[in-house]
């Protein structure tokens, strides 16, 4: 019970990671990013193939469901991009066409997933979830930096091998800065990664969490050399 338990708080954590939606928003059912947000995930919506790359650099989602159909590149286009930048994060494309080679083109260009409109809300979902379970396994999604070591799926955390016991949001927030190493997260950035979109934790609330992971993975805690402050915007991971 207690192993499922916390595979389930690191299915947790992947999911917390954004969900980039690129793609005009439609109406009704097939609504994506509504539909990907009433499922728990925070969603990073991109109406053209050129705004969805600039943020997926600032962003960093767990996922991208990628619509064929754009203005200016089309997503076979912003695929072929993504690609070039990484091999890790799940692509899944969306188009109303079930053409055989239109769906080989996209997994040969390195597509994970490919659903044709229309489809049930229920069946996305599904995908992206599976999507994550393979992509994000222990073995893919170990995140490094230095002497640290973290598993996002089992929660396990090693410094200079020795393993270190997170609390939920402290493994929350260190999942987000390893995920973003040299990038400013700002404090509503942080906020919403530990109580949701809706949340109400205060700013001292992130404070003392950040000084609790702060004392568990510096050598020098008063002297943070990872997880440092940037006054005025937020942290950064070095």
């Amino acid at each position: 019970m207690a192993e499922a338990k916390v595979r389930r708080l690191g299915q947790d954590l992947v999911q917390s990671q954004p969900i980039l939606v690129v793609g005009e928003p439609r109406p009704g059912r097939n609504n994506v990013q509504g539909i990907v947000r009433d499922a728990g995930f925070e969603v990073v919506g991109a109406g053209t193939g050129e705004e969805a790359l600039e943020l997926f650099q600032r962003t960093q989602p767990g996922a991208i469901i990628l619509d064929i159909t754009l203005p200016g590149i089309n997503g076979f286009e912003v695929c072929a991009h993504l690609r070039a930048e990484t091999d890790e994060v799940p692509i899944l494309m969306l188009s109303r066409r079930a053409e055989g080679e239109h769906k080989m083109r996209g997994f040969e260009l390195g597509a994970d997933d490919y659903l044709v409109r229309p489809f049930h809300p229920g069946e996305l979902i599904a995908r992206i979830r599976a999507m994550l379970r393979r992509c994000w396994a222990p073995e893919r999604g170990i995140l490094r930096s230095g002497d640290i070591q973290f598993e996002p799926i089992t929660l396990k955390c090693h410094k200079g091998g020795v393993e270190i016991d997170l609390t939920p949001k402290e493994a929350l927030l260190l999942s987000a800065f390893l995920q973003s190493p040299g990038r400013v997260l700002d404090r509503e950035q942080l906020a919403r990664r530990l109580w949701g979109e809706d949340h109400y934790g205060s700013a001292k609330g992130l404070d003392m969490h950040i000084r609790r992971l702060r004392e568990k993975i510096e050598d020098d805690p008063s002297r943070p050399a990872h997880l440092v402050t940037a006054w005025g915007a937020g942290y950064l991971w070095k």
